[in-house]
């Protein structure tokens, strides 16, 4: 296997000039079998970037420290590209350890990983690197790659009876469906992703922020969203949302990176995308204009409960067989409510596979000041990125509740 491409596979920047900070936690062990083990960290952060970087990582394993201590020479450094190079030579000459990838993270939150095919009653070394990250010089111009290296981290794998026993107390059967009522959350226990408590984390910071721009007397609703995919993938847009019949009508998007392989628009001179934004607005009579199409979103949601009303998310955990290790079989089944203090209506409802959509959360909502009507935000945590973010439910506060 060759780790060198791993080493460029990479979330990479150039053009800025922060550096990499490490969190003061070290990384630990969450959870440890015969065969394989969990491990967790807190993710790194970049000096200038307000916390809006993600950074991947990668997760040496092996039964010496010898890659720790090759990585540890060029943690903190700036390299060339014959340095980086050279480095990923002399890792890839190491031919006792494993490497794995973290998935994209931002700062602020835990990441976790799990090695598997270990050997029982065995120790192993741990090494976890922040993906290299690509900036330019800015007295050289030249670009550079800078490395830093968590703590290393030394486990020992259970002997095979204890490991074995252990595995199987954690896998818990479900013996029935699981219903849940009135719940502003709803997360998947056996995704393929990870576990429940990594989900809510996730939820807790959507991969997007949104503001409001203004509301039309027919309840066409314009927001203003920062999205993010990654460092080379992230900007805003303007959206014109109809709260009554749930669809976007239409959408003008501005992207401040070059997205890569992603399909998003390019990026744009600001003055051409105001005119548009704009315009956009004045078409739709939507009272609001914007003054910076890349104002920092920094507003807080109007949350439930508010007067009289309430939002909540009724749902069902579906399982079709026992879980296995690495194989979950689950549905979610969902509707969204809202409710008066005299009745309560639906507003909406799915069935999610817990392999693409990992969880749910109400995070909010946005009212008219032309009608009794509401857009409620639910924020989505999903295997696809394009699926991540918040989406917008109308909801009428005087039509449609019954008792």
């Amino acid at each position: 296997m060759k780790h060198a491409a791993l080493f460029f596979f990479a979330a990479l920047v150039s053009g800025c000039t922060g550096r990499i900070i490490l969190p003061e936690t070290a990384p630990h062990v969450a959870e440890i079998f015969h065969d394989r083990a969990e491990i967790s960290w807190d993710n790194a952060g970049i000096s200038n970037r307000k916390g809006r970087t993600v950074f991947r990582y990668q997760v040496h394993v092996s039964h010496s420290p010898g890659v720790h201590e090759i990585l540890l020479q060029a943690s903190g450094r700036e390299l060339n590209s014959d340095e980086a190079s050279a480095l990923s030579g002399d890792i890839d000459a190491d031919k006792d350890f494993k490497s794995y990838f973290a998935a994209d993270a931002q700062p602020g939150r835990k990441s976790r990983t799990v090695i598997e095919n270990l050997e029982p009653d065995t120790v192993y070394y741990i090494s976890i690197n922040v993906d290299p990250y690509k900036r330019t010089n800015v007295f050289t111009k030249e670009e550079v790659y800078e490395y830093r290296l968590y703590p290393l981290l030394e486990l020992k794998t259970l002997p095979k009876a204890e490991g074995e026993r252990r595995s199987l107390a954690s896998q818990k059967p479900l013996a029935e469906n699981v219903h849940v009522e009135k719940s502003d959350v709803i997360a998947a226990k056996w995704s393929s992703w990870g576990r429940e408590y990594g989900i809510l984390e996730e939820l807790e910071y959507p991969y997007m922020d949104i503001a409001p721009v203004g509301w039309s007397s027919d309840g066409k609703f314009a927001y203003r969203s920062q999205w993010i995919v990654n460092d080379d993938a992230y900007g805003y847009t303007l959206t014109v949302f109809d709260a009554v019949t749930d669809t976007v009508i239409e959408e003008n998007q501005m992207s401040l990176r070059s997205p890569g392989g992603y399909e998003y628009a390019p990026a744009r001179d600001k003055n051409t995308v105001l005119s548009a934004w704009n315009a956009l607005l004045a078409k739709y009579r939507i009272d609001g204009t914007v003054a910076n199409p890349a104002a920092e979103i920094t507003a807080p949601l109007n949350q439930f409960p508010f007067a009289q009303y309430d939002a909540w998310f009724d749902y069902e955990l579906i399982y079709d067989r026992l879980p296995e290790y690495n194989y979950r079989d689950e549905t979610i089944k969902w509707r969204l409510l809202a409710g008066n203090g005299r009745g309560q209506k639906t507003i909406s409802s799915g069935v999610e596979d817990t392999d693409l959509v990992y969880g749910m959360k109400i995070v909010g909502f946005f009212q008219s000041p032309h009608e009794d009507r509401i857009v409620i935000l639910v924020a989505r945590f999903s295997s696809d990125r394009k699926d991540r973010g918040i989406r917008l439910y109308g909801c009428h506060l005087d039509l449609g509740f019954s008792p």
